[in-house]
């Protein structure tokens, strides 16, 4: 398969960000967005964004594969952390509200959230986030956010280690395509993120639970970080973004901080594979 062109000049024509995307470094293969932005970390500023080509050793939560073909779009943004930094995770919800948002602006489908990270189109994950909070010993806190969209071929019949998975169709060229999506995200990013530092978190929020999947109601089981599974209904998110869950077993209503949705009863939607995670040499590092 041959390698995807350069589509920074595209993006760039485009582009409408202050910060986000300034410098934009273009790689056509990479392990990883998350390992290049970390490599970068100590002399990139925060915007600098990484976009590759395809992604060789692509890796989500828990070590799972993100089979990353030519045509995707796989970009890792350095950031500064938000005031208070163990809420620099609310980053990973705005991320995903501004994919989501400029697919739509392409002319693809409306995509669903799932809890914590995942965009689905229908019951098939096409998307997701992670992010990284990196404190070196001596230097400036940075988060990277990264984020992994199929706009190209459907990586399940690439590769079988991305079951479950599917892809969004865009409106034109792919080349097209793929650069009017990076742009839009990028400022949809930056609004998403001044507003985060505006006091916008609710508003956030509400976008969130305008497009979650299940509906409140709805049948799951969330998967534990120990790996325990529990069986109930979606009640809310929290204030503060987590999962409650009304225990299928004893009743009892949860809200879970940690973890993620393994599976929608009806909907089969598990099987979530998203960007690495991994670590810095001489940093300590808080990944959501």
């Amino acid at each position: 398969m041959s390698a995807a062109a350069d589509p920074t000049a595209a993006i760039e024509r485009r582009l409408r960000t202050r910060a986000l995307g300034r410098p934009l470094i273009w790689v056509p293969r990479l392990d990883s967005t998350m390992d290049e932005a970390r490599r970068r970390v100590d002399d990139a500023g925060p915007g600098t964004a990484i976009l590759a080509g395809e992604q060789s050793r692509g890796r989500g939560r828990r070590g799972r594969v993100f089979v990353s073909p030519p045509g995707g779009l796989y970009l890792s943004v350095i950031l500064e952390p938000l005031p208070e930094p163990h809420h620099s995770w609310r980053l990973g919800f705005a991320l995903a509200l501004a994919a989501r948002r400029a697919v739509m602006a392409a002319g693809g489908p409306a995509l669903s959230f799932k809890w914590p990270n995942d965009l689905l189109r229908g019951q098939r994950k096409v998307g997701g986030v992670l992010l990284e909070l990196l404190t070196p010993a001596g230097g400036a806190a940075r988060v990277i956010a990264g984020i992994g969209l199929n706009l190209g071929p459907d990586p399940s019949r690439l590769d079988a280690a991305a079951r479950g998975a599917g892809a969004v169709s865009l409106p034109g060229s792919s080349a097209e395509a793929l650069a009017m999506v990076a742009a839009e995200l990028l400022e949809a990013f930056e609004a998403r993120t001044r507003l985060l530092l505006d006091g916008g978190w609710p508003q956030i929020l509400g976008e969130v639970r305008a497009c979650i999947v299940p509906r409140v109601g709805g049948r799951i089981t969330v998967r534990t970080p120990a790996g325990d599974l529990l069986r109930g209904d979606f009640v809310d998110l929290a204030a503060d973004g987590a999962l409650v869950l009304r225990d299928l077993d004893s009743g009892e209503v949860r809200a879970l901080r940690h973890g993620e949705i393994a599976s929608i009863d009806g909907g089969g939607a598990g099987g979530a594979r998203g960007l690495e995670s991994g670590g810095g040499k001489g940093q300590d590092r808080a990944q959501w």
